[in-house]
């Protein structure tokens, strides 16, 4: 699920702040 891996990286992203 390219979604899913798409979310965690975005969380990571959001996370990284």
């Amino acid at each position: 699920n390219f979604l899913i891996n798409l979310e965690e990286i975005v969380m990571k992203h959001f996370n990284s702040n």
